[in-house]
């Protein structure tokens, strides 16, 4: 999770937003839905607090690293072969037959969601 802090007072830029607490970062339902809807649910994040009440210089925010976990993937690859020995051209000689599928149930395969705080993409698969 990465937010762009122009005002930070230690000179950083890339910094990390607050995190609320207790909150359910990834939205319910099941992948699709959260991939049309928004994967994270942004209302528990905000922009850092300002240090110092009179001044707009802020701190580092305090989300975790690695908290969001992108959608599972899921496939099988599957090949099927049958060979044949073949005893008159020889002791090695073999005719194989051979089925190769590459994710054979054909299950979707989804992009991590934006993880950018503060951009329309935020939340959303982009791919």
């Amino acid at each position: 999770m990465t937010y762009t802090n122009r005002n930070n007072a230690y000179g950083e830029t890339t910094d990390r937003p607050n995190y609320t607490p207790g909150c359910e970062v990834v939205t319910g339902g099941n992948v699709e839905s959260r991939l049309l809807n928004g994967y994270i649910n942004a209302s528990c994040f905000s922009a850092p607090s300002p240090l110092v009440a009179s001044s707009t210089a802020t701190g580092f925010g305090n989300a975790p690293v690695g908290q969001i976990a992108g959608p599972d993937q899921f496939n099988i690859d599957l090949a099927i072969l049958k060979r044949f020995r073949l005893p008159f051209a020889g002791e090695a000689s073999n005719l194989e037959f051979r089925t190769e599928m590459f994710n054979a149930f054909n299950h979707p395969q989804f992009a991590n969601p934006s993880t950018t705080f503060n951009t329309a993409t935020f939340g959303i698969d982009t791919n």
